[in-house]
């Protein structure tokens, strides 16, 4: 129903919003749903257009969404503050069907090995989570 294509293009992410996904919110006692995701990101899309050490801002993808009569927008797949979320330009009445849709293929994705190692100074903890043939892992420690 919806083609994801990366845009290489940081610029692309500006203006989006968070866009409330019952379906990603429900993971937030999921401790390793972050590593999944991200590994699923991975798999599906190769490196993040934009990424950080600073655990209130990991990574960023922007994607462009094709839907089945050929329209096009921007929806984002990123981890921030509030953990892993999507985003978009609050202009598309599809936009919460192709967040849903893309955490679906992201739920089938096996995730890719990957290991990132986050710091967090207002807690003062470092976050280590990753993937490993399958079982992903993540960890906060204090500085």
């Amino acid at each position: 129903m919806f083609r994801f294509t990366l845009l290489a293009d940081p610029a692309r992410l500006h203006g989006t919003s968070r866009l409330w996904v019952d379906a990603v919110d429900k993971r937030d006692d999921d401790p390793v749903f972050p590593a999944r995701f991200r590994g699923a990101l991975l798999a599906l899309f190769g490196q993040p257009v934009v990424w950080s050490s600073d655990a209130e801002s990991g990574y960023s993808y922007p994607l462009e969404v094709t839907d089945a009569t050929g329209e096009t927008w921007i929806l984002t797949a990123y981890d921030g503050p509030s953990g892993p979320a999507f985003g978009g330009l609050m202009d598309h009445p599809s936009e919460i069907a192709a967040a849903e849709a893309l955490l679906a293929l992201i739920e089938q994705t096996p995730p890719a090995d990957f290991e990132v190692v986050l710091s967090a100074p207002e807690y003062e903890s470092r976050i280590t989570y990753g993937c490993r043939a399958g079982a992903c892992y993540w960890r906060e420690e204090a500085e």
